[in-house]
């Protein structure tokens, strides 16, 4: 048996591309990296100007995505990515009041594709889209669910219980999940509170 490192799926073009954004997944409290604490998550989806020229779905789109910790802090990747896109930094009242998600559904931009470390293409930039360039509108059904988000749903840690998020109810800090990584959850209810 010979295995290799060669993957044939079809693969976009790399460099700056005209995309629309298709749609977004809340996809929950995830597991942290290499050990690290779990932060819940968004998936953003772009569908591409460029279309798939082989396969079962030959013609469409390709579809590329982003994964952000859900937060709009000052240093996070999700603000970065969105003010460069708008073109203009939030506001501190905008950013007190919240920032609408659905707001850029549909919204067209320029994204920056580069390959990662395994070959797959990676969004590395969100802009606004280039001046002179056809408008798109998402044409994958809203219903379809990607099956990278359905590994992240499967992997998904329930949320403490609400009266367990309040900051002054000491079983918040008690309370911790542990992931295991084969699927199964433990609370660890004894820990120390700090």
């Amino acid at each position: 048996m010979v295995i290799t490192g060669n993957d044939n799926r079809e693969k976009p073009t790399m460099g700056l591309q005209p995309g629309v954004c298709w749609k977004y997944f809340d996809v929950g409290l995830q597991p942290g990296y290499q050990d690290g604490p779990p932060s819940a998550k968004i998936v953003i989806y772009w569908e591409l100007s460029e279309r798939l020229k082989e396969g079962e779905f030959a013609g469409k789109r390709f579809l590329v995505h982003k994964e952000y910790t859900k937060s709009i802090g000052e240093k996070s990747n999700l603000r970065k990515d969105l003010q460069t896109w708008r073109g203009a930094p939030y506001t501190s009242e905008e950013i007190k009041q919240g920032i609408e998600l659905d707001n850029i559904l549909g919204k067209n931009c320029t994204l920056n594709l580069m390959e990662d470390k395994n070959g797959y293409p990676k969004v590395t930039g969100v802009f606004p889209p280039t001046k002179g360039t056809e408008r798109l509108t998402p044409e994958t059904p809203h219903e379809f669910i990607p099956r990278f988000i359905q590994t992240l749903l499967a992997k998904r840690i329930p949320e403490p219980a609400p009266e367990d998020r309040h900051m002054d109810n000491p079983k918040r800090d008690a309370i911790k999940t542990a992931y295991s990584g084969d699927g199964t959850e433990e609370k660890l209810e004894d820990a120390e509170i700090f």
